[in-house]
């Protein structure tokens, strides 16, 4: 798998812990999902619960990357959204990992992709 180089551009804004926009296209898009990593959902929660974990999600999200300079490792390879899939570089450090060793996201996975909505955070 090919990895264009990795150029630096501007968070625009967090949408919640694995989408973000940013502030000039990059292979024809602003919405970036994070390759790898699921956080919990805020406007489509299945419970409560997923929905308070995800507005912690985003708001770490939020103080680490909006308004910084970041670095973007892809392949151009949308998702089913039309979201550019990518990794987030932040001072040098994987954003995603990050946000699995803080505990506001999990792999996403086959195993995480079968288990039912409701149960994954709820």
């Amino acid at each position: 798998m090919d990895i264009f180089p990795a150029p630096q551009i501007i968070i625009e804004r967090v949408i919640d812990g694995d989408t973000i926009e940013l502030s000039e296209p990059l292979f024809g898009v602003t919405k970036v999902r994070l390759d790898g990593i699921d956080t919990p959902e805020t406007r489509t929660a299945s419970c409560r619960r997923e929905r308070n974990l995800g507005y912690e999600a985003k708001g770490y999200a939020r103080a680490l990357l909006e308004g910084r300079v970041v670095e973007i490792y892809t392949t151009g390879k949308k998702g089913k959204w039309g979201r550019l899939i990518a990794r987030i570089g932040v001072d040098g450090e994987d954003y995603g990992q990050t946000m699995l060793e803080q505990g506001y996201a999990v792999r996403y996975s086959k195993e995480w992709i079968a288990t039912p909505k409701d149960e994954r955070w709820c």
